[in-house]
């Protein structure tokens, strides 16, 4: 498996209704375009185009295992509660846990779609 060079925490930023997505990503170039991979992220990113959405490198991490932990301290459930949020899931999780990733969208989507 590839070790990347740089493991961040970012903060993606919509620029128009100021809703934010928090993640890790592992790179090899700091300026690679990603804003996230979170579904609801990416139907905003759609709905409002790229340009009005500004990612923030808030931490270089060491390697990936410390990034997920303190992804995991940041995106708690307190946080993908809360409506200014494009989260779905708690942090640390990456995509090997689909099924609390779905479960979660199901309990969020309805008030999603009222703030939306």
């Amino acid at each position: 498996m590839h070790e990347y060079k740089y493991h961040i925490i970012y903060k993606t930023t919509n620029l128009i209704n100021g809703k934010i997505y928090v993640g890790m990503h592992s790179t090899d170039n700091l300026n690679d375009g990603y804003l996230g991979s979170g579904w609801i992220l990416k139907q905003a990113i759609k709905k409002y185009g790229k340009e009005n959405f500004k990612r923030e490198v808030l931490l270089v991490l060491s390697n990936r295992k410390e990034a997920r932990e303190v992804e995991a301290l940041l995106v708690d459930t307190e946080f993908i509660a809360r409506p200014n949020t494009y989260n779905l899931q708690e942090g640390g999780m990456g995509v090997e846990n689909q099924w609390v990733r779905i479960i979660q969208l199901m309990v969020k989507l309805p008030i999603m779609l009222k703030v939306y």
